[in-house]
């Protein structure tokens, strides 16, 4: 439309009045009925992901929490006064919780809304894959323009594999030039992996005395040694990595210290300049090219219009705002230049004068028909070069440096009543530039302008407008200037130009825990002496509530702040405001340091590590985990431990393990417990923590607690029980590790119930054989004849039963040494016979053997005591089996065939023994005898 416009004006003598040309752009600007502003006909709430983040980047189990940010925009029409916003959180294992549910106030166009929310970490729960959903508009109260820009889902991991820094603490002052680095797994339990580490005096990690040290370790305390001497004064940056699969990237963790060789206690240091970036920056921003900061730039724009009366009146400076101008209208003087200057901080308009004032520094008067908006121009006829020189002493003399200037030319033409051009004796830059002759050679407004910067100036050659910008004194700064094509055009130029505050502030990031604080120093640099200093010192409490506790002046270097109580302020942060309100540069500090007492920090470590994660029930679970002091102070005491089992069921159940000695510097201890597994069959959860309740107090205890799940296999078969009597088994059911009982009934009636305490009942446990077998050997010493009975139960280490019964058998003992009957079995026989007997007292014969004759009286055969094998007291079948040979192992004939036994003990015979029956009736064996002699036949 404007160029439409502008086409009118040169192609139509009408249009060179005034009045014409305005309605000639209310016509082609507002007389469509077609064109109109934009404006939405509704409410759009607008929540999208790169608007939400979560810090840090990569969030570990070791962070205590991790934050939400969020903008919430309204892009349309602005209704309502409130509108539901929703917070969720979904776990790895798919539960989900509302973090925020209420109204807050509605958005209207282009406002947003900022949520903010710190979320806790549960280390066992909040591993793995986590989401954060943010709904506005929640309930759905709001007719919308769209319904699919109103929630967002933002994914994110919680890693257990991380490791981070523990010692030396980030910022900390050490005084020993040698020091093993701490550092910690999220996951103690992890299994063997490969760790980095790497240190440089610089946050790049890019110069040549950068170290790396490789470590294959499982979970728990990693220690590296770096292996070199440190240099006093010097800040060191290390961070430490999982080594990651091959394509993926190394996620390092990171932390810096200073080493200080004459300091007599620790605390807490800045000193580098990276050290310092990572401190909170308002207004201020670090130049790491220079290794300087500065204000902040911050973006602006001028837009900028000029015209030529009374062709058109659009004649304005807007800030930032094109539709909003500050500085806009026409005034009638004679045809000037003007300049408006605006302050390089805020960009605030320079004032002259109001309404009805005579303008300073030799400007022209601000004569009552100017329309408003002008007082902020300095205007200079220039027809004279009286005038000219006004507006060269004003550009060197009255604008500061730094300052942006606006330089238009202010130029009108009317017609007469026979419509005669009256110009008002315009002067152009050719006529600028004849002042030299008056002020000498290279000096007059011409060359002012050309020397700022206005390189097409001699463009300026006939009846045109222009605009040009430039900053006085400031090369970083690329002047612009810009033409009409003539005098009916409308000229608009856009400049961005950048301010900077006049002051900023620097706060550190808190510093502690201590025990006891000493001194605050610091020290820096002024860039000259417009720069202004003034520090505080913040006491943070437990709960982060903040104190102003000093201030301090630029000469206060040295502050004795030990009666802080480190109680109430276990943290400390310094806060620095600076200030320059003529050249805008910030002071440059070089270090702040507080010296106090720090408190220890300890870590499970991977040494003595002992942990079952599947067992069968019954089965005992040895834990033996040890905890290491990597700092160098001493613990105030000794350390409880804290140790649950969550079962299948979901209840705690807490095993009570003794408190760990109080650890000096460098000091390891080890935590040893042992744990039935019969009352945890199924899914367990086993979770360990050292000093959970902080007492004695620690820089953190992210690293003395760990968690691992184990299963307990249920064991529902019953264990086997197998019985020997006198070496012979009697009974048999399964083998299993067992308890077993044994009880014994006297022939008396007196039952005695016998206990593991001694030679006569031993336990031997089974053996990691695989068999998986334990025996009880019970010897008693009976010195009572007649008929005991011996009752047996066993039951496994899962409580399962070896029979619904006691195993019960009943036996014998007759103290006196004899022996029954001996007879052969089987009797016939055809290949071979066995001999059964039974021997009484407590020892076995010396000597026994059996001789086999044939009818007529002669020995064939003489089986010794060797040959019978092994005997014992009680019923006997001996090993031996007799196959029908003589002495030389030659075979008998068939028929019958005599024996007869031959006992002797300490060169006594043993009497004859009988027997009884189940009744206790003596049973007559002697039938099958005849004068000590047995009879069996050998049939082949």
């Amino acid at each position: 439309m404007l160029s439409a416009l502008n086409h009118l004006k040169v192609t139509s003598n009408n249009l060179a009045d005034y009045l014409s040309n305005t309605h000639a752009e209310q016509f082609l600007l507002h007389g469509d009925p077609a064109i109109k502003v934009y404006a939405s006909e509704k409410t759009d709430f607008v929540v999208e992901d790169p608007q939400v983040k979560i810090s840090p980047t990569f969030v570990s189990i070791l962070d205590n929490s991790f934050t939400v940010k969020a903008s919430i925009y309204n892009i349309g029409k602005g209704t309502g006064d409130s509108v539901k916003l929703v917070i969720k959180r979904t776990f790895p294992n798919n539960s989900v919780v509302e973090l925020i549910n209420k109204k807050i106030p509605s958005i209207k166009y282009l406002d947003d809304t900022s949520v903010n929310i710190t979320i806790p970490i549960i280390a066992l729960a909040d591993k793995g894959n986590n989401s954060i959903t943010i709904t506005i508009d929640a309930d759905n109260q709001y007719d919308e323009l769209s319904e699919n820009n109103n929630s967002v889902t933002k994914q994110f991991v919680i890693f257990e594999d991380e490791i981070k820094p523990i010692y030396p603490y980030n910022y900390s002052i050490i005084n020993t030039s040698q020091s093993k680095l701490s550092a910690s797994t999220a996951n103690v339990f992890t299994p063997l992996r490969q760790y980095v580490m790497e240190m440089d005096t610089t946050t790049l990690f890019n110069s040549t005395f950068k170290i790396s040290k490789t470590i294959s370790s499982v979970g728990g305390l990693i220690e590296f040694d770096p292996a070199i001497t440190f240099t006093d004064s010097t800040v060191y940056y290390w961070r430490v990595a999982t080594i990651p699969s091959t394509g993926s990237d190394y996620r390092w963790a990171n932390s810096s210290f200073v080493y200080l060789k004459n300091a007599t206690t620790s605390g807490f240091n800045q000193s580098h300049f990276y050290q310092h970036c990572e401190s909170n920056l308002n207004n201020i921003v670090a130049d790491t090219s220079l290794r300087k900061f500065n204000f902040t730039s911050v973006n602006n724009s001028l837009t900028i219009y000029n015209s030529i009366l009374p062709f058109n009146d659009r004649m304005s400076i807007a800030v930032n705002d094109a539709a909003n101008p500050v500085t806009y209208g026409s005034c009638y003087r004679d045809n000037n230049i003007t300049f408006t200057v605006y302050n390089q901080s805020s960009l605030a308009a320079m004032y002259n004068c109001s309404v009805g004032q005579q303008g300073q520094y030799g400007s022209l008067f601000y004569t009552n028909g100017c329309i408003p908006g002008k007082e902020y121009d300095f205007s200079f006829e220039t027809k004279t070069s009286a005038g000219r020189k006004a507006a060269m002493d004003f550009m060197d003399n009255a604008i500061q440096n730094g300052s942006y200037v606006v330089v238009r030319p202010i130029l009108a033409m009317y017609r007469d009543g026979n419509n005669n051009v009256a110009l008002g004796q315009p002067t152009f830059a050719q006529d600028w530039k004849q002042d030299e002759s008056l002020f000498g050679t290279g000096n007059s407004l011409y060359h002012r302008l050309k020397t700022a910067g206005f390189n097409d100036i001699d463009s300026f050659n006939r009846l045109r407008s222009f605009a040009f910008v430039y900053q006085k004194n400031n090369t970083a700064f690329t002047p612009v200037s810009k033409l009409s094509i003539d005098s009916s055009d409308i000229m608009m130029l856009k400049v961005n130009v950048a301010t900077k505050p006049t002051q900023g502030t620097i706060v550190s990031p808190k510093f502690g825990p201590a025990t006891k604080w000493y001194n605050m120093l610091w020290t820096g640099n002024r860039n000259d002496l417009q720069d202004i200093i003034a520090l505080k010192l913040l006491g943070v409490k437990a709960d982060n509530t903040v104190d102003t506790l000093y201030n301090y002046t630029e000469t206060q270097i040295n502050n004795d702040i030990s009666t802080i109580d480190a109680t109430t302020y276990p943290y400390l942060k310094i806060y620095m405001q600076v200030k320059d309100t003529v050249n805008l540069t910030a002071y440059q500090l070089k270090y702040w340091r507080l010296l106090a007492d720090v408190l220890p920090e300890g870590a499970l470590m991977p040494i003595n590590f002992v942990f079952k994660d599947t067992l069968q029930k019954g089965e005992m679970q040895n834990i033996s985990m040890a905890f290491k002091n990597v700092s160098n102070t001493a613990y105030g005491d000794s350390l409880e431990v804290k140790l649950n089992i969550i079962d299948n069921a979901n209840v705690t159940n807490i095993i009570t393990v003794p408190k760990l000695k109080k650890l000096l510097p460098g000091n390891v201890d080890t935590i040893k417990t042992t744990i039935n597994s019969a009352s945890f069959v199924g899914n367990n959860n086993f979770y360990i923590s050292i000093n959970p309740n902080d007492a004695p107090k620690e820089q953190t205890l992210t690293n003395n607690f760990a968690f691992k799940k184990f299963f307990v296999n249920g064991d529902n078969i019953n264990p086997v029980l197998d019985v020997t009597f006198d070496g012979i088994h009697i009974y048999m059911l399964l083998n299993d590790t067992a308890t077993i009982s044994v009880q014994l009934k006297f022939p008396d009636g007196t039952v005695r119930k016998y206990k593991y305490d001694n030679d006569t009942l031993r336990f031997i446990p089974a053996a990691s054989d695989g068999k998986n077998t334990a025996t009880a050997e019970f010897n008693p010493n009976l010195l009572m004849d007649g008929t005991y009975e011996l009752f047996v139960q066993a039951k496994d280490k899962s409580e399962n039963a070896a029979g619904p019964q006691q195993y019960r058998v009943q036996f014998v003992v007759n103290n006196k040494p004899m022996i029954s009957n001996v007879f052969n079995y089987p009797n016939p026989f055809t290949t071979s016979t066995a001999f059964v007997f039974t021997l009484t007292g407590t020892q076995v014969p010396d000597n026994i053997r059996i001789q086999i004759l044939t009818v007529t009286g002669k020995i064939v055969k003489e089986i010794t005591k060797t040959e019978l094998g092994n005997l014992h007291i009680g019923r006997n079948i001996t090993d031996y089996k007799w196959d029908g040979t003589d002495m030389y192992g030659a075979a008998l004939g068939n028929g019958v065939y005599l024996y007869r036994v031959i006992t002797s003990l300490d060169n006594k015979a043993l009497d004859k023994f009988t027997p009884t029956d189940n009744f206790g009736t003596e049973i007559n064996t002697d039938q099958y005898f005849k004068a000590g002699y047995g009879k069996m036949y050998l049939m082949r």
